[in-house]
């Protein structure tokens, strides 16, 4: 035991012996692992910086990389003339399809380094700033040089065609104006094709700078209308078509409703004077001229889309540029055509001076329109975008063109309408005011128009569904509104005689209308459905209060008597009427006012009052005289009646004598209502 306490002492002096050793060499060994951890941290941060810098170069030679551009192509964007060998003074038309493709690459190539400048960043760098300044300097500089090229070929390419396009106006006649426009078709692919050559460069153009389209679709316009468009020709061409189709030596004067004939209720009685001899003219020249232009405007519309559309999926925007464009290269065919559908503000103090001014903007307006729905209706689904966009420019600019016949058209309706409404003719009592002359006429412009629409679709029978026809459909019912409003406000106004001329007014008027509309098409009486409801409802309320008036005028005595009784019965009942009104003075009265002669000669008169208050372009006298003898007869059955339960008696005239007096009354008359035809034909 002893033993193992003196081991373990020993081992504790040793240990204490080697810690005094320890620590007196850490003194000796501390600076050198001070210096030691001082090297580990600049070698750590030396080994950042150089990773930072390697990182920085290689960005450094990534973006500027990305702005390099090969030296071939960069010599191409520095002359690109030179490329295309074309000098400067004098652009060719005839450029290598070769050269054309190493320009477009050399383009694609500038575009493709100014989008990587756009999204790699870098652009504060200095290297990289002063790389992309000279990427946009060799830009503007090749864009300034392609686009004076492009305009310059343009120019070339006017008058190299126009020179070579040769169009005699006394070679033309009416049989070769088909063979002169095939000239033109013809010329216009020529010229299409040399130009096409180009598209690649303007599609260069628009990549790298959009702002120049402006100047191209000008200059390319200008180029087309000096050229194969250019005004001469479409002059020569619109004569040529105007010798084929010529007026009528007549020219109709019915410049306005007012001015159409009187129409009668009887059919046969309407002059056939409604020629539409210019219409015809008018309407085949339309027809003609648009099945030649339809397809030129739809090719040229094509072809600007094709060569100058900036990106295969256009804004609207840029649809409109386009359509601008294409309006403005066929600017003398606008001019021309404008002139035949009469929309030449220069001509304007000449519109409407006839009716075939006045209906041709309507007709114009459906052929216009039916050629732009065959245009923008063909072949919707193509997948080629160029093809879309032409049928559409081409579609809205003869959609432009029925929008001003439709406009004209409607100006002149709404100068009816308000003819309409100025009650012309009505004199201010309303007495004998008979068919307002608004009315009479109305048939007249109807028969005209249902000539005029069969005349637009080709249809020689009498079949027109107006449903077709949206803006004739649009102005009927407009000036049906305005003539059923002027016969409710003439026959209600203060000056009108409200006893019996403001309901004659309207028993005359809307019989007219209800009558003249059913007799002529179906397709109308459907447009008019709501206008002859109403009309029917104004002439029954009408000719029930005419006629209720006419008895208790001419009847007075009789209404008076058989009054008093029935005052009497209400008052002390039937047994003491005898008491009160004896049954010798009912007996006196009653044979004064109810003998066969006196009510004869009232009846007469009666009939004479109507001939009086009615006139023979209503021709509804036989109407009114059956509503009154039927009133008549009513009020007299419930006079016998009375009679016969008050006093037992009978009149001595009974319901069929009455019936025959009115037969006879009526039947004096005919003679004088023939006669009366001739004042009617003559108003």
């Amino acid at each position: 035991m002893q033993a193992l306490i003196g081991t373990l002492d020993e081992l504790d002096s040793e240990l204490e012996q080697m810690e005094q050793w320890l620590t007196s060499k850490i003194a000796t060994v501390a600076p050198l692992t001070s210096d030691c951890a001082s090297i580990e941290k600049e070698n750590n941060a030396l080994e950042q910086t150089w990773r930072s810098y390697s990182a920085l170069a290689s960005e450094l030679d990534r973006l500027l990389n990305g702005l390099a551009i090969p030296p071939r192509l960069e010599a191409v964007l520095a002359d690109p003339l030179g490329t295309l060998e074309m000098p400067a003074a004098c652009p060719r038309r005839d450029a290598e399809p070769e050269a054309v493709d190493l320009v477009v690459e050399a383009g694609a190539a500038l575009r493709a380094a100014l989008d990587r400048a756009a999204s790699g960043g870098g652009v504060h760098l200095s290297a990289v700033n002063e790389r992309v300044e000279v990427l946009l300097s060799l830009s503007t500089s090749f864009c300034s040089t392609l686009t004076s090229t492009i305009t310059g070929v343009f120019r070339e390419l006017s008058e190299d065609f126009s020179a070579n396009l040769h169009c005699d106006v006394s070679q033309l006649n009416p049989e070769t104006a088909d063979a002169a426009f095939a000239a033109v078709v013809d010329q216009q692919r020529q010229f299409q094709s040399a130009a096409g050559t180009y598209a690649p460069l303007v599609a260069a153009l628009a990549a790298l700078k959009p702002e120049t389209m402006y100047a191209l679709r000008n200059s390319y316009a200008a180029a087309v209308s000096e050229g194969v468009l250019r005004k001469p020709l479409f002059k020569t061409y619109f004569k040529t078509i105007q010798d084929a189709f010529p007026p009528p030596s007549s020219v109709s004067s019915l410049s306005s409703l007012a001015n159409y004939p009187a129409a009668s209720l009887k059919i046969s009685d309407n002059s056939d004077n409604l020629s539409l001899g210019g219409i015809h003219s008018r309407v085949s020249q339309l027809t003609k001229i648009l099945g030649h232009i339809v397809p030129l405007l739809e090719r040229e519309g094509f072809f600007t889309a094709t060569l100058l559309m900036p990106s295969p999926s256009p804004s609207p925007a840029a649809v409109a540029n386009l359509s601008k464009c294409v309006s403005a290269s066929a600017a003398y065919l606008d001019h021309y055509l404008n002139r035949v559908l009469a929309l030449d503000p220069s001509d304007a103090s000449h519109r409407h001076h006839s009716s075939d001014e006045v209906v041709f903007d309507l007709v114009a307006s459906i052929k216009l329109l039916e050629a732009a729905q065959g245009v923008g209706g063909a072949d919707t689904d193509t997948p080629d975008v160029e093809v879309r966009v032409g049928r559409t420019i081409t579609a809205e600019l003869l959609t432009t063109y029925a929008n001003g016949c439709q406009k004209e058209w409607q100006q002149w309706v709404d100068e009816e309408v308000a003819w309409i409404l100025s009650h012309a003719g009505v004199p201010a009592n309303g007495k004998r005011a008979g068919v307002f002359s608004s009315f009479l006429r109305f048939p007249s412009f109807l028969d005209r128009l249902l000539a005029v629409l069969r005349v637009s679709t080709g249809d020689s029978g009498d079949g027109v569904d107006m449903k077709s026809f949206p803006a004739a459909s649009k102005a009927l019912v407009a000036m049906a509104d305005a003539l059923l409003k002027s016969l409710a406000t003439t026959s209600s106004r203060e000056s009108t005689d409200q006893t019996y001329a403001s309901h004659v007014m309207r028993i005359e008027n809307s019989h007219f209308f209800s009558v003249s509309v059913s007799q002529r098409t179906s397709s109308l009486s459907d447009l008019f459905t709501s206008h002859l409801a109403v009309a029917d409802d104004m002439f029954k309320s009408s000719i029930a209060s005419y006629t209720k008036f006419m008895v208790k005028r001419e009847f007075k005595g009789l209404l008076q008597l058989f009054s008093t009784i029935a005052r009497i019965r209400k008052d002390v009942g039937d047994a003491d009427v005898p008491i009160h009104l004896p049954r010798a003075s009912f007996m006196r009265s009653l044979s004064k006012e109810a003998s066969a002669e006196a009510l004869a000669e009232k009846v007469k008169v009666v009939r004479g009052r109507m001939e009086k208050h009615t006139t023979a372009d209503s021709q509804c006298l036989a109407k009114l005289w059956g509503e009154f003898g039927r009133q008549l007869c009513e009020d007299y059955r419930s006079y016998e009646k009375v009679a016969s339960l008050i006093y037992q008696v009978k009149p001595d005239v009974g319901r069929d004598e009455l019936q025959r007096i009115l037969r006879v009354a009526g039947g004096d008359q005919t003679q004088r209502r023939r006669s009366g035809t001739k004042e009617a034909k003559e108003r």
